[in-house]
């Protein structure tokens, strides 16, 4: 799960300097692993309504060269992948307004995609790219609806021992 985040990692920073980018992994309780790419100090450009679509196709380009995980791996289980977004409110009022809709991560509120299979490269780009679902539609509607630029690009791989899809976080709609 490292080697592919690192190498995704890589292919983003070869499209796109200056990102701040960190890799870290977790073995939950549960027996699940997760394995985040973080993404920070998004070029201005990709903060604005007009040009978020830029980081869009950054991050779809560099999914272009990712190896996705085998459907079926040998330890058993199933990888899953997942995007998410942190933003911050814009004024005091938003903050009590927004702290009941999402959850919050050291003064940001976070919002992410349900998991797809990471075995199909195609369900990877959907779920970046839709214009109704995913990372993009997620993007637009804050900014349109909310006025909230993203700050923070997370890409999220799970794997799950029974090979069920990963659920929400408790306190998560």
């Amino acid at each position: 799960m490292q080697q592919r985040l690192l190498a995704l990692l890589d292919a983003i920073a070869q499209l796109q300097s200056g990102l701040d980018m960190a890799v870290q992994s977790f073995i939950n309780a549960d027996g699940s692993v997760d394995g985040e790419l973080t993404i920070r100090n998004l070029p201005e450009e990709w903060r604005t309504e007009a040009g978020f679509g830029y980081l869009i196709a950054t991050m779809s380009s560099a999914f272009r060269t990712f190896v996705p995980f085998g459907a079926k791996p040998e330890m058993g289980g199933a990888f899953w992948c997942s995007f998410g977004i942190r933003f911050g409110p814009q004024n005091e009022a938003e903050i009590g307004e927004l702290y009941h809709l999402y959850k919050r991560h050291r003064g940001l509120f976070q919002i992410g995609t349900y998991p797809t299979p990471a075995w199909g490269a195609g369900a990877i780009q959907i779920a970046l790219t839709a214009d109704t679902t995913g990372l993009k539609a997620m993007i637009s509607s804050l900014m349109k609806k909310r006025g909230l630029p993203p700050s923070v690009i997370m890409v999220r791989f799970i794997w799950t021992p029974d090979g069920k899809r990963p659920g929400h976080y408790r306190g998560e709609k």
